[in-house]
């Protein structure tokens, strides 16, 4: 039964995703990346994260300083690190942010994001270091609450059980019941 009604359901919701050329610009955004895991598929290698020991999709999720979730990208392979060449390159999200509307955490150094300061190798933070770190956390705390919140959807936190090449469907189809979900 899902999957017949699966491409149904996909069609009907799919207007409320919104378009991040829309609700990117003209506001500051807080970017973070959050895995999706599934099952261990064979063959697969590019799937898995060495950093959390689990094969899984990463995909990009952007909220504004309120915390409402403004964009969530398409799924990428799990072995992705967030500011990977690919996985914040392919959202084409720097476009639309520019260099002074993005906060990130420290995978995101480099790319134009405000982020916290790393500690030099050997050495220590100053104390304005420290506190502008504290400062770009708390700010972008709103983005792990986004994240949190879209994982209430189970298909989000639990391990995809269906064969691999319907799992670009059925997130699609429930990024799209998300967005529906928080219009109304």
């Amino acid at each position: 039964m899902i999957t017949f009604l699966e491409p149904h359901i996909e069609t009907v919701p799919a207007e409320f995703v919104p378009d991040p050329a829309d609700t990117l610009p003209d506001r500051v955004s807080c970017i973070d990346g959050t895995l999706l895991p599934c099952w261990s598929y064979e063959g697969h290698p590019e799937l898995y994260s060495g950093k959390h020991h689990t094969t899984s999709h990463v995909v990009q999720v952007a909220s504004d300083l309120a915390g409402d979730v403004r964009a969530i990208s398409d799924p990428y392979p799990g072995s992705w690190h967030d500011a990977h060449v690919h996985a914040y390159a392919e959202t084409e999200w720097a476009d639309y942010i520019g260099d002074d509307g993005g906060i990130g955490d420290k995978g995101y150094v480099g790319i134009g994001l405000a982020t916290p300061k790393k500690k030099p190798p050997g050495g220590e933070l100053s104390t304005r270091d420290k506190d502008c770190n504290k400062e770009i956390n708390g700010l972008r705390s709103v983005v792990e609450r986004a994240i949190s919140h879209v994982k209430t959807w189970r298909i989000f936190h639990t391990d995809y059980r269906k064969p691999l090449h319907t799992f670009a469907q059925a997130f699609r189809t429930t990024r799209a019941l998300y967005f529906f979900s928080t219009t109304f």
